[in-house]
C-alpha cells in the first residue's frame, strides 16, 4: 500500500480481521498521511472512508473492509457515487466472518455460524454507477 497510495492518504480500515494487514503495510508512512482504524464496531471502513473523503477531498481515500463489515453498509456505495467521491475500496473477501472463525477454533470449538452468503461486490457496485448517457 506504500507504493500504491500518496504519502498524504486517509486508509480507513474496518474492525476485526482486516485491521492488521493496512497497519502492517502502511507502518513507514510518513506522518502526513493518517489511518483510522478500529474505531467502531464491524462495518466502520467504508462508512469512515466517506466522512474521510467528504473531509478531505483533496486527498486519497482508501477503505480497507472485509466482507462481513463491508455487507453491513455496502448500500452507500451509492451515496459515494451519488456525491462523485473518490474512494478505492480493498474488499478481503474470505466468506466468513473470518476473526470470529479464528477466535472459534483457537478456542478448539466448532467453527459455528460465520459462514456468509455473498452477493458478487463487484456487480454489485457497477450496478450503484448511473447508467452512461446516450
Amino acid at each position: 500500500m506504500n507504493r500504491l497510495t500518496p504519502h498524504d492518504a486517509v486508509i480507513a480500515v474496518d474492525v476485526r480481521q482486516p485491521t492488521p494487514t493496512p497497519s502492517a503495510a502502511t507502518s513507514s508512512r510518513a506522518p502526513d498521511g493518517a489511518h483510522v482504524g478500529y474505531l467502531g464496531s464491524i462495518g466502520f471502513g467504508y462508512p469512515a472512508a466517506i466522512g474521510a473523503a467528504v473531509a478531505a477531498p483533496e486527498r486519497k481515500t482508501v477503505a480497507v473492509t472485509g466482507d462481513g463489515g463491508f455487507a453491513q453498509y455496502m448500500a452507500e456505495v451509492t451515496t459515494a457515487v451519488k456525491h462523485k467521491l473518490d474512494i478505492t475500496h480493498v474488499l478481503l473477501n474470505n466468506g466468513q466472518l473470518g476473526k470470529i472463525s479464528k477466535e472459534q477454533r483457537a478456542g478448539e470449538w466448532d467453527v459455528w455460524q460465520t459462514s456468509l452468503h455473498n452477493p458478487d461486490f463487484a456487480a454489485f457496485a457497477a450496478t450503484a454507477a448511473p447508467a452512461a448517457s446516450a
